[in-house]
């Protein structure tokens, strides 16, 4: 199989962020591989049915690295569109790499609640001082895609 051929799924958007919520904090943004074995209604006492992995994590705000970024014709529209509104808007991209998992989801039955068992992928955006904090309820946002 030639590598060349391969390529390989992006996942980019736009974050927009107050200046008065981040008081000197750092955005950090993470691709997050979810694995869930388990019916989330069996779930008890701390006992939990999935397991997250982070596949990717790097710094969206302030972005001194990537500053060169190549952005989508969708990301190139929002940053428009949301700078006119003067709001502080972010671009993000996930490279998502070759030997990663793939998006599975077992059907649940017709009385199954909850979640169904397999693997997903998600977007976490969230506010901290370092890339391995544990992001708080309120300064973080999920974003699940296929």
């Amino acid at each position: 199989m030639n590598k060349s051929k391969l390529s390989l799924l992006v996942a980019d958007g736009v974050v927009v962020i107050g200046d008065e919520y981040l008081k000197n904090r750092k955005v950090f943004g993470q691709l997050l591989c979810s694995f869930r074995y388990g019916r989330e209604e069996d779930e008890s006492m701390g006992l939990k049915f999935q397991k997250d992995l982070v596949l990717l994590s790097h710094l969206v705000f302030p972005d001194t690295l990537n500053s060169d970024l190549k952005t989508s014709k969708l990301q190139q529209r929002l940053l428009t569109k949301l700078s006119a509104s003067h709001l502080n808007a972010y671009p993000f991209t996930f490279n998502i790499p070759l030997n990663s998992p793939a998006s599975v989801t077992l059907q649940p039955g017709s009385e199954d609640q909850g979640r169904p068992c397999g693997v997903d992928y998600y977007i976490r955006i969230f506010a901290g001082e370092d890339a391995s904090d544990k992001p708080h309820k309120r300064s973080h946002h999920l974003k699940t895609f296929p």
